[in-house]
Parts: structure tokens; C-alpha cells; sequence
């Protein structure tokens, strides 16, 4: 397995961080933790630009109007989708009924053609 050595600092009276002896599968948990403080240091320049900035003000803003018009925009989609649920729920309930009387109906037509059978042979 190959062994890394990695250096960090600066020389003199600042931090100075030697990690050595890294095995292959130790660097994937390092390289975790290397992006996760690349991370948060990214999260705080995007919070530090937005709340403390002129710039922030404006773009904060937008983003309000921007989510305020998704909202607008997402009640609209569901009072539509409801509107066609209705709808659509009202087209299967005619359906449904048309269905049942038509079964109804064949069902007395059968009916009364096997009571006239019966009938005509005991008659």
C-alpha cells in the first residue's frame, strides 16, 4: 500500500499542521473532512455577502420576491390540480352510473328472458 506524506503551514510563528504516514484508505476520510471545511468556509462567504453587503440587501430581496412568486405560482398549480381532480372525479361518477344502469338494464333483460324460458316450458 503506498504511504503519503502531506506539509500545511506556514514557517515561523504560525499554525503548522504534518500529516504523515497516510495509508490509501485514510486519504478518502481525510479528503471528507478537506471538503467539508471547504465547504463551510464557501457557506460563510455566500452568509457573510448576503447579510453584510449592499449588494446582500438587494439580492436578498430578490430572492424574497423570487420565492414569493413561487408561492404565488405553486397555489395556483394546486388550486388548478383541484379544479381538474373535480372534474375529473365528476366525469368518473357519470361514467360509473352510465355503466351501472347499462349493467342494470342487461341484467333485467336476461332476467326476463330466462323468466319468459321458464314460462313457456312450464306452461
Amino acid at each position: 500500500m503506498a504511504v503519503y506524506s502531506f506539509w500545511y503551514g506556514f514557517y515561523g510563528n504560525t499554525l503548522r499542521i504534518k500529516l504523515f504516514n497516510l495509508k490509501v484508505n485514510d486519504m478518502k476520510n481525510r479528503d471528507k473532512i478537506l471538503l467539508g471545511i471547504l465547504g463551510a468556509a464557501a457557506a460563510g462567504v455566500a452568509v457573510g455577502l448576503l447579510f453584510y453587503t449592499e449588494e446582500g440587501k438587494k439580492t436578498r430581496k430578490k430572492m424574497k420576491n423570487t420565492a414569493n412568486d413561487w408561492a404565488d405560482s405553486f397555489g395556483s398549480l394546486v388550486a388548478s390540480g383541484k379544479e381538474n381532480l373535480s372534474h375529473l372525479s365528476d366525469k368518473a361518477l357519470k361514467q360509473a352510473k352510465q355503466g351501472f344502469k347499462k349493467a342494470k338494464n342487461k341484467a333485467e333483460d336476461a332476467y326476463a328472458e330466462v323468466a319468459d324460458n321458464l314460462q313457456s316450458k312450464f306452461s
